[in-house]
């Protein structure tokens, strides 16, 4: 049983986060009823890297995404991101709200180097989400030795 109220010991020593537990079960109740309501909403083409225990070569997938009307919080995988700036030195731009590791999240780059120059492993693509990564990256086929098409996103 969770306590009603959890600390969360943030990116450093004079950040801290005070989640009540009905509120982080709201954020995924409202990124659950987002992912329910695809067709209505509108999705970007995003790349998400997780930073929290790895450097350069964490689980890294290419989806679509929706975010918030303020475009603080991004709704990726039925998880919220909030944006915030890395303390931990993990050097991630957005933080799961729910967990508080730190994802690097951004568009996709056009020339389809979306890994950092030093990082490395396979990038998983939402099956969903594969022709619009082609149009945007100007390519007829994906690079079996970068990408990996998958229907279920799951951090391996």
């Amino acid at each position: 049983m969770l306590p009603d109220t959890v600390w969360l010991l943030g990116n450093s020593v004079f950040t801290w986060f005070l989640l009540n537990k009905r509120s982080v079960q709201i954020i995924e109740f409202v990124a659950r009823i987002r992912a329910l309501n695809k067709s209505t909403l509108e999705f970007m083409l995003k790349y998400i890297e997780k930073k929290t225990g790895y450097t350069n070569d964490g689980p890294a997938w290419i989806a679509k995404v929706t975010e918030s009307k303020s475009g603080r919080t991004v709704y990726f995988n039925g998880l919220a991101f909030r944006r915030g700036s890395s303390r931990s030195g993990a050097g991630g731009n957005h933080i799961d709200v729910a967990t508080g590791d730190e994802y690097w999240i951004s568009n996709v780059k056009k020339n389809g180097a979306d890994r950092h120059w030093s990082g490395s492993g396979i990038v998983k693509i939402e099956r969903a989400a594969v022709e619009e990564y082609l149009n945007t990256v100007t390519a007829t086929a994906l690079d079996a030795t970068k990408h990996e098409i998958t229907d279920d996103i799951v951090e391996s």
